[in-house]
């Protein structure tokens, strides 16, 4: 059954057929047309936001199909008679478009934005900061000695993994002892412990691998440096592992080793100077073998520079650099100034208040002999030269030689070297030599004794 079809208004003429098909001709080439320059400027708007380095391919989109015109719907009747309803024209279908083009401009726009921006972001993605502390953490490496096959207790030190026997750790080591039986003991930061793909770990940071390495070194083979001590180094890095992990007898053998080495007998003491003095210090203050810091105090006055470079000990093996405190340099300096005095006081010249005792004025016996006190003979021959005839002797033995400036800093070596000059040989007589030397025996006993006082080591 057909709708019936009101009849235009009156104020409207009645389109024909053909002009009613035109004009939805020409609607439909419009929309075409219409759609192509929306297709056009989304190409377009694409292509400048890509960045002009590198191109991003975008994705090809199908071409619009031409689709057929749907009928216009029938004009609105108006609600009175007095407002009438004007038709739309092609001007205003116009601006309708426009405005619909260019909302799908700045949306096509803003997709192919954030679509390059995902492409950007999963090209090159960008590390977190997690990752990056992952990255630089160091893989630790097994060791090729002492990752035994049949431990059962592995410690991680410095990047370092060990794998070594619970027992034996247990029983030569108070520090293991409390930490693997779980016994009262007082832990501190130095030990972390973690389960990883290797069981329970034991981190520890108050050792390093070097020290633990000469450490164990020493458990394996007790006999190794029986007939031959071991290096300095070797030497310290055992006094340092000992202490820190509590290997009590290992530290008692290598504290004994290095007394022997640093004895702190004045009669052990030759004019050759020892080297890493320096590093002795250090290592006496670390582990508390305060024994040896006499001898290697002097040791490093008696040289220039104190024996130190910039005032530094460089760290080898990964460990970190040392160095002498700023109270004990304070107390060389202070020592060098002492030592300095006393060995001017002594051999800047002969000293004048000594008198030889065949020069006494309570004589006895023979005109022109002498009586000397606690002589091992009751009289000696007069003849003993005169104080100027001394002194040109002193010049020539203490002042030429060079001898004075050598033991500037060195006095006891200094003294014992006038102990040792022939001064019979310039006529002095036999008395007045034995006399002399044993008060610069006397002097060098006593600046030892003072060196304690002066580093702060005795009362």
């Amino acid at each position: 059954m057909l709708a019936k079809t009101r009849p235009p208004p009156a104020s409207q003429p009645v389109k024909s057929t053909f002009e009613k098909g035109r004009a939805q001709g020409s609607a439909h080439v419009s929309a075409v047309r219409s759609q192509e320059i929306v297709s056009s400027n989304v190409l377009k708007s694409s292509i400048v936001a890509s960045s002009p380095s590198r191109l991003v391919p975008q994705p090809k989109h199908p071409r619009p199909v031409a689709r057929k015109a749907k009928p216009r719907a029938p004009p609105i009747e108006p609600q009175s008679s007095s407002t009438l309803s004007h038709p739309a024209t092609p001007d205003d279908e116009d601006e309708d478009r426009n405005k619909k083009n260019s909302k799908g401009k700045r949306k096509a726009s803003i997709e192919s934005s954030h679509s390059y921006k995902e492409d950007i972001s999963r090209e090159n993605p960008r590390h977190t900061k997690r990752s990056k502390l992952e990255l630089a953490a160091p893989v630790a490496r097994k060791h090729e000695q002492f990752w035994i096959l049949d431990g059962n207790t592995v410690l991680e030190v410095g990047g370092v993994l060990f794998k070594l026997h619970r027992s034996r750790l247990v029983d030569q080591s108070t520090f293991f002892a409390g930490l693997l039986d779980e016994q009262d003991v007082l832990m501190d930061d130095s030990v972390v412990v973690e389960n990883d793909e290797h069981g329970t770990v034991y981190h520890l940071s108050n050792t390093t691998p070097t020290d633990l390495e000469a450490l164990l070194q020493l458990d394996r083979n007790p006999m190794a440096y029986y007939f031959v001590p071991p290096t300095f180094q070797v030497l310290a890095a055992i006094l340092r592992a000992a202490t820190k992990l509590g290997f009590d007898t290992y530290r008692a053998f290598a504290v004994k080793l290095l007394e022997n080495a640093w004895s702190s007998s004045l009669a052990d003491l030759t004019t050759e100077s020892k080297s890493n003095a320096a590093e002795v210090v250090v290592l006496a203050r670390t582990c508390g073998v305060e024994s040896v810091l006499k001898r290697a105090f002097y040791e490093m006055v008696r040289v220039t520079g104190y024996g130190l470079g910039d005032g530094e000990l460089d760290g080898s093996d990964g460990e970190e650099s040392q160095e002498i405190s700023r109270a004990d340099e304070r107390r060389l300096e202070r020592m060098r100034e002492h030592l300095i005095l006393a060995w001017s006081q002594v051999a800047v010249r002969v000293d004048r208040s000594f008198k030889c005792p065949n020069q006494s004025k309570e004589t006895s016996g023979t005109p022109g002999r002498a009586h000397i006190p606690g002589s091992t003979t009751s009289t000696c021959l007069l003849g003993c030269p005169s104080l100027s005839l001394k002194q040109d002797a002193w010049e020539r033995h203490v002042h030429d030689s060079g001898l004075y400036d050598e033991y500037q800093f060195d006095p006891l070596s200094g003294l014992q070297a006038l102990i040792d000059i022939k001064w019979d040989e310039e006529s002095w007589c036999s008395d007045c030599v034995r006399a002399r030397r044993e008060a610069w025996t006397k002097m060098r006993q006593k600046t030892w004794e003072r060196i304690g006082v002066w580093m702060g080591l005795d009362n």
